[in-house]
């Protein structure tokens, strides 16, 4: 019998080292960047501005950092529950802004709160969740790319998917082209009545246009053509 306890060991350690692989590749496994020549005034603005845009209120702001939360809010749950306060759970970004010599140094923390504002509320840490962290990731790609070679990537009009050819590849994550229902693999046939070919868009974040105007897809899923119409952000 002894001699399965070293092997028991072996394997409990061998998963709970699974159990904090990284969701991506960074020296924290989490969502951060360096962005250089640039000040944390900057980046707070820009920060504000973006995640603001994309329906996130600003909970907390101090000298490093600033969080931003927002509702989850599922109509089943407004049916059963009613207009009980804070009944839902809440997802909450911390950013962490610290400047260093020329440079500025972005750490991002993501959590899932239940019971928010209330005595019992619980945080609940998402920031290795792989979907959300590259996302997230993404973002701060973006943000960097914005200071340090002036390539803007227009936040406000957007659609939220990343493309090659007329392939999707990725849906970024709350963006309105999942809530409308675009999916990672979906080939965009037409936009707006226009015929997508292969060769006509390259890699990009958004098919952007006026916010709040309609975007509409013509896509083919499964050997199937789906119409699927999207309200830009």
């Amino acid at each position: 019998m002894k001699r399965f306890i070293p092997i028991l060991a072996l394997v409990l350690l061998l998963a709970g080292c699974a159990t904090i692989k990284p969701a991506i590749k960074t020296p924290t496994g989490k969502p951060e960047i360096v962005i250089q020549n640039v000040t944390t005034k900057q980046i707070r603005n820009a920060i504000i501005n973006d995640i603001a845009s994309s329906g996130f209120r600003l909970q907390q702001t101090d000298e490093f950092r600033l969080v931003f939360g927002r509702t989850k809010v599922h109509l089943a749950s407004v049916l059963l529950i009613g207009s009980e306060p804070n009944p839902f759970p809440e997802t909450r970004y911390q950013f962490t802004v610290i400047e260093d010599s020329s440079a500025v140094k972005i750490f991002v923390n993501m959590y899932s709160i239940n019971n928010p504002g209330t005595s019992s509320e619980e945080a609940i840490e998402i920031s290795r969740d792989r979907n959300l962290a590259m996302d997230m990731q993404i973002y701060l790609t973006m943000l960097k790319n914005k200071f340090e070679t002036g390539a803007d990537y227009n936040v406000q009009g957007k659609v939220g998917i990343i493309f090659k050819g007329n392939k999707i590849v990725r849906v970024l994550f709350q963006s309105p082209a999942e809530r409308y229902g675009l999916k990672s693999g979906d080939i965009m046939l037409q936009i707006d009545g226009k015929p997508i070919t292969k060769d006509y868009i390259t890699d990009s974040i958004n098919i952007s246009g006026k916010p709040y105007t309609e975007a509409v897809f013509l896509i083919l899923r499964n050997g199937k053509e789906m119409t699927i119409s999207i309200r830009r952000e």
